[in-house]
């Protein structure tokens, strides 16, 4: 069979790490961001990566006992290979548990970059907002992350996200186009 060849569990992993190897070194930069939607959905990927991780190490520590039952671990030293097991799986336990604690505060931060957005810039006595890309309006998202209702308007450029559990949420549905009245509001109308 010639074609691509599906990546292996182990190429996966290393792909992942990969992965955030490059986020820490894009975002050491101040300008490695365009503003809080980008840093909101950054944390939600974050936090529904780390949310997996206590099911794959659970996985990983039943493979490691389901082997060892079996009788295919063998130790390079001379210790007994089931003490070692016992402890690497009570490892990916804890981790495990450490894992879920982690996404529960992603999950918590996400909760409040949600609410940020970029502020608009002051030119004199206008607010300028940024355009909306040319011939496309915005779109009017919607969902559920972890349990919350969120809610944003998608352009071309990214999102704005916003959370709908706050008493203070727009009524926002469907489809809505970005007015041209909106790229340039005097400040008086804007605050």
């Amino acid at each position: 069979m010639t074609g691509a060849r599906s990546p292996s569990t182990v190429d996966l992993a290393a792909a992942v790490a990969e992965a955030v190897r490059e986020l820490n070194h894009r975002t050491q930069h101040p300008g490695a961001l365009t503003g809080p939607a980008q840093l909101d959905r950054i944390v939600a990927e974050l936090a529904v990566m780390v949310a997996g991780l206590p099911q794959l190490l659970r996985q990983l520590g039943d493979w490691l006992a389901t082997e060892q039952h079996a009788g295919r671990i063998r130790s390079d030293n001379h210790l007994d290979p089931g003490r070692i097991v016992d402890r690497a799986a009570a490892d990916l336990a804890d981790a495990g548990h450490t894992a879920r604690r982690l996404g529960q505060l992603l999950d918590t931060a996400r909760q409040h970059t949600a609410h940020l957005g970029a502020r608009s810039i002051d030119v004199g006595a206008v607010a300028v907002c940024p355009p909306a890309p040319t011939g496309q309006g915005i779109v009017a998202t919607g969902g559920h992350i972890h349990g919350h209702q969120r809610a944003g308007l998608m352009a071309a450029d990214g999102q704005i996200s916003m959370s709908l559990d706050s008493p203070h949420r727009p009524a926002a549905t469907g489809h809505a186009t970005w007015p041209a009245s909106a790229r340039a509001i005097p400040v008086a109308a804007a605050t």
